[in-house]
């Protein structure tokens, strides 16, 4: 016999739900069987208001959605198929895609990509919904060929995916379509059906009420329709109406007795306002508002802008806590979020602060837990063969045996050495494979993290079926002890109180239990290769999530607007809306977009909604929502999202049409009352914020202030926020005390470390004072290859003149003879062998070793072009052994610096008259030049400095007059001649590219002998020329007085520089110079926290050129 069928139509807020109860409470009492289908994310809700309707327990009513129902049905009638979750065929789509990837055209490069199974799985659903099968899409005729393509390919997954599960498998669509065939067989034969889902009627829904209509004992459904047919907003009713005429037509031909109940009569709106708001927000045309109390709009409806989310946020916290203040329940109120993901972070950090009590209604992502990084961590350590980064993702979950303490300094140790591979897990100590002394402890740590996962290697390679795989990651799981872990883990968050973190924790292990028998039924002992095993594994943890019920009744419900589900509120807030937020726009899928459905349905295929159709059903969806609110609604948007500026949605300009005297608020004008000490302080410092913004005193900050200094919980924070507003980023000077204390009155160290305090004298405190040190890494920087460079020309240097050899008989074959057995050996010890690594890091030797060839070619092409000869190569002075002594620079109290270094190279030439010249050369692999600027503000000294030290020094060795003729900087970096160029100019151009970049002795002798080839521009000296025109030389030259005040300048700042240090001057004060800054390569940023969007400035030099630096003007100089 057909069920009655009864139909409530009627406008948000009607009753249709509250009749629905009606109807339900009778039959509690009769004790009749009843069923109530609402959306799955809605079940728990209903429950609840349902039993509170009735007043006590419900005894004879299930509430259940259309997915739930059908479990049980299936379960009442019998089931041989294994269920598949949709993680489960998900996981499935990913090992097809994996296993056809080859066969696929359109698809071939995207399949691999993260995501795409997912795309393919929802499209594969929609399908099965609409009932579209493989051979639908291959069939389809006048379509482009790209589309058919695609279609090609998916139908490829498709049909793969259906015959896998054919006959093993039933997936959720699977199962809620067999209810058509399995209901009249179970218990829901003879029971009042109730449907108040009206979100979920597609065709697929609609086939199972038709079954419905001819088992049960009475159907009831509710849809949203303005009963009277000619609304000015029913367009938005249509989706609902569709569904409405087409279950009236079903029912008439099952010749049903059908009831229509209109419901007309408003029971849920409370002001006129918001049943006015209800019937024009998207009537077109609307009617504006015009109130019987001029205070209703204002009490009912507000709309808040808001600088940015934070503030838009905090606002919204404000705004509930008044409302809570003057006699509302936290339950009475719901937050919905135009961005979930946006909000949620921040409306934790303030409604916490606020002593707000929430519920986040949302589902929790499973693939950023620490067991899901643990599982992908340790499949990798076994397919990649232990990478040090897999390895030491493994103990950086925490969820191994480790402390903290533990971990970080293993992860150092690793490295240091950079570990890999079988010296991660080998048993042998490290130090028989590196000649270096090993903290055991570190190695037993490194012991510990390995053996589980060398077990469990060995396990995943005992067969290749997935069985053996999944059972030998659940055993790494048990030896580790996870679940013990996990559990004691959830006890201290319940005792601390979070009880939604426990929760969640307590439904992990289970979840990943879950993931391993819907794998065992996907997989069983099918032979599957490590690699796809792994990224099946990946795709599963990425769908799997995790959601809680409320762990209290009086809390903030919280959601986004498509899951949030509340019976009623009396306060609804909705934060976000923006432009693209609410409604929300809708995507394209990114396999099939709405022109490929608009082209499948010309060409004769059943098709789903375009992405067009869902954003207008969006509307309903919003109109659904804030229907929901019976006393307060609280529109609210940011004018910035992020450091974007956004734009309010198109709704809120037609709010504020349609409602004129609403109650409108901004970041600016509202007062905060500060409900707690933490939101009080929120409310202090954007006090602050404003008024150093805006530059008007803000009065009732003063009291706020003075609460907090008396506050010893909060002084600590008061000071941070005082620095945080009023810091110039530099501490108070040490003062010359502390400085002694720290530094001593002997001070021995490089000419580099005094550049480095007058580039930025916090650094030299971190770097020289504290010490403080990077932490090492077994990585090749640009400061080691420099290092290998320097070296090598020194090996090189050292040989020739050990030899006596004369360099102009040195030719390009002898120097490659030379470093091909020089070379070697240094590649062997450079850097514990790191250019032996790997087959990127031996080219990366050849092309050094191709450099430095090229380099010393053109640098012994150099020397021979003039008179001077390498004297010595690699000269260390200042340390005992050393073959000379420091550079002692005095201060004040006895204080002295003792300048030690390593000058790169010394040539000497004697000239007739028995005068002997020195030039001083630093070797740059990156280039540098010689700047008087940068030397008059102490930012580069040392090369006068150590040319300072190399005559001093010399001096003392010879009877003859001994000058220093130069110092210079030696580019022996990478070299590359132009494009288009012939061999020869070609090889003119490297070696100008090599010139010297210094200063020079202005002494006709001294620079025939520096470069014979003179008159003309030098091919030795960077920018030294001889005019013939002037009948003088021109460039970077220095008369003998000027080159001796450039050598006793750079003294006279270093001893400057020393006595600043000593006064204990440390402030942060980086220098910019060229568009350089000192900060660009520090690795103590993080330390001082030097930000220039917070107010910071750079110290710029000041610019001295030649004829300043030497006051050439005042002695009439040209």
């Amino acid at each position: 016999m057909p069920a009655k069928v009864n139909f409530i139509i009627g406008r948000a807020g009607t009753g249709k739900t509250h009749s629905i109860y009606s109807h339900i409470a009778r039959n509690e009492k009769a004790a009749k069987r009843s069923v109530l289908i609402v959306p799955d994310r809605a079940t728990f809700e209903t429950e609840r208001s349902l039993s509170e309707y009735i007043g006590g327990g419900i005894l004879y009513t299930s509430v259940l959605s259309f997915t739930t129902l059908a479990r049980r049905v299936l379960a009442e009638t019998g089931n041989r198929k294994t269920f598949l979750s949709s993680q489960g065929r998900q996981m499935l789509v990913r090992r097809i895609v994996d296993e056809a990837s080859s066969e696929l055209t359109a698809f071939s490069r995207v399949s691999k990509h993260r995501g795409f199974s997912k795309e393919c799985d929802e499209i594969i659903l929609k399908c099965k919904r609409f009932s579209i099968t493989p051979d639908d899409l291959l069939s389809a005729d006048n379509l482009p060929a790209r589309l058919r393509e695609k279609l090609s390919d998916f139908a490829l997954i498709y049909r793969k995916t259906n015959e896998y599960t054919e006959g093993r498998y039933i997936d959720g669509e699977d199962l809620v379509n067999s209810l058509t065939e399995r209901l009249p067989r179970s218990s829901a034969v003879g029971t009042d059906v109730f449907i108040d889902a009206p979100d979920m009627l597609n065709s697929q829904i609609i086939g199972i009420i038709k079954v419905l209509f001819s088992v049960a004992a009475s159907v009831t459904i509710t849809f949203r329709i303005d009963i009277t047919g000619s609304a000015p907003d029913r367009r938005i009713f249509e989706s609902d109406f569709d569904a409405y005429r087409k279950l009236t037509t079903i029912a008439g031909e099952m010749k049903c007795e059908t009831n229509v109940i209109r419901m007309q009569d408003k029971m849920l709106h409370q002001t006129g306002a918001l049943l006015h708001l209800e019937k024009n927000l998207f009537a077109f045309p609307y009617r504006i508002f015009t109130e019987s109390y001029p205070d209703e709009t204002a009490n009912s409806i507000e709309i808040h802008s808001a600088s940015d989310r934070r503030q838009e946020v905090r606002a919204a916290a404000e705004a509930i806590r008044n409302a809570v203040k003057v006699g509302m329940r936290f339950r009475d109120i719901a937050v919905v979020l135009g961005d979930p993901n946006g909000y949620s972070t921040t409306i934790r950090r303030i409604f916490d602060a606020y002593s707000i009590p929430y519920f986040m209604d949302s589902k929790r992502p499973i693939s950023s837990h620490p067991i899901s990084e643990l599982l992908l961590a340790a499949l990798r350590c076994a397919e990649k063969n232990f990478r040090s980064e897999d390895f030491i993702r493994v103990f950086k979950t925490g969820l191994t045996t480790l402390s903290n303490d533990e971990c970080d300094r293993l992860e150092n140790h690793i490295l240091k050495f950079g570990l890999n591979g079988s010296r991660l897990y080998d048993d042998a100590p490290l130090s028989e494979f590196l000649n270096v002394e090993i903290d055991e402890s570190i190695e037993e740590s490194r012991r510990t993290v390995a053996k589980p996962l060398v077990e469990l290697k060995a396990e995943l390679s005992t067969g290749k079926d997935a069985r053996t795989r999944i059972k030998a990651l659940f055993n790494y799981l048990t030896k580790l002890g996870i679940a013990e872990k996990l559990q004691q883990y959830c006890e201290e968050l319940a005792e601390a109180g979070q009880l939604d973190s426990a929760v969640e924790n307590r439904q992990i292990y289970d979840t990943i239990i879950e993931m391993f028998n819907q794998l065992f039924a996907i997989l069983d002992d099918e032979v599957i290769s490590l690699s796809k095993f792994s990224s099946i594994i990946e795709e599963g943890l990425m769908s799997y999530s995790i959601g809680i019920i409320p762990t209290t009744l009086d809390q903030v419900i919280i959601g986004d607007m498509d899951k949030i589900h509340v019976s009623k509120c009396r306060f609804l807030l909705i934060l976000g809306m923006n432009e693209g937020l609410v409604p929300k726009a809708k995507a394209d899928n990114a396999i099939l977009n709405d022109s490929d459905l608009l082209r499948m349905k010309n060409a004769g295929i059943t098709v789903w909604d375009s992405t067009k159709s869902m954003n207008g059903s969006e509307n309903l969806r919003v109109y659904s929502v804030i229907s929901k609110a019976t006393d307060m609604l609280r529109f609210s948007y940011s004018n910035e999202i992020g450091s974007t500026a956004a734009a309010p949605s198109g709704m809120i300009s037609r709010l504020r049409r349609i409602f004129p005297n609403a109650k409108q608020t901004s970041t600016a004008s509202l007062n905060h009352s500060g409900e707690t000490d933490a939101a009080a302080f929120a409310e202090l410092a954007s006090g602050i914020r404003n008024m150093i913004d805006s530059g008007e005193i803000n009065e009732s900050l003063n009291s706020l202030y003075s609460h907090f200094s008396g506050s010893e919980s909060y002084f600590s924070r008061l000071d941070m926020l005082d620095k945080m507003f009023f810091n110039d980023n530099s501490p108070a000077a040490l003062g010359s005390e502390t400085s002694m204390r720290l530094y001593g009155r002997q001070l021995i160290g490089t000419a580099t470390r005094l550049e480095t305090f007058n580039q930025c004298p916090f650094r030299y405190l971190i770097q020289f004072g504290m010490r403080l040190k990077e932490r090492p890494q077994r990585t090749e920087k640009a400061n080691d290859r420099g290092s290998f460079i320097h070296e090598a020309f020194d090996k090189l240097i050292k040989e020739y003149l050990n030899s006596d050899c004369d360099f102009s008989t040195i030719s390009a074959a002898d120097i490659h003879e030379k470093l091909e057995r020089i070379l070697p050996p240094m590649m062997i010890e450079h850097n514990n062998g790191i250019l032996l690594d790997s087959a990127r890091m031996r080219a990366e030797f050849q092309r050094i070793a191709e450099l430095v060839e090229t380099a010393a070619l053109a640098v012994v092409k150099q020397i021979n072009a003039g008179k001077f000869r390498p004297f010595a190569s690699e000269v260390n002075f200042g340390h005992d052994n050393d073959a000379y002594p420091p550079l002692r620079i005095q201060a004040e109290n006895g204080v002295t610096y003792s300048i030690t270094g390593i000058a790169d190279r010394v040539d000497k030439y004697v000239s007739p008259s028995n005068e002997e010249f020195i030039r001083i050369i630093d070797y740059k692999t990156y280039g540098q030049t010689f700047d008087y600027t940068e030397l008059a503000n102490g930012l580069r000294i040392q090369l006068p400095l150590y040319a300072s030290a190399m005559q001093n020094a010399m001096r003392k060795e010879t009877n003859n007059p001994l000058f220093t003729a130069g110092m210079y900087y030696l580019h022996i970096g990478d070299a590359q001649a132009s494009e288009g160029i012939n061999e020869d100019k070609a090889e003119t151009e490297i070696q100008r590219s090599f010139r010297m970049n210094g200063l020079t002795l202005n002494n006709e002798n001294i620079l025939e002998a520096m470069d014979s080839a003179f008159p003309g521009s030098s091919d030795v000296l960077y920018g030294v020329r001889y005019s013939k025109k002037e009948g003088m030389f021109k460039g970077s030259l220095a008369d003998e007085d000027e080159m001796e005040e450039t050598l006793e300048f750079a003294k006279k700042i270093a001893g400057k520089t020393l006595r600043a240090i000593m006064r204990g001057r440390i402030e942060v004060s980086p220098t910019e110079y060229h568009g350089k800054t000192a900060c660009k390569y520090c690795p103590y940023i993080s330390i001082c926290c030097f930000d220039t969007t917070a107010g910071c400035r750079y110290r710029r030099p000041r610019a001295v050129d030649a004829d300043k630096f030497f006051g050439r003007e005042n002695k009439g100089k040209n």
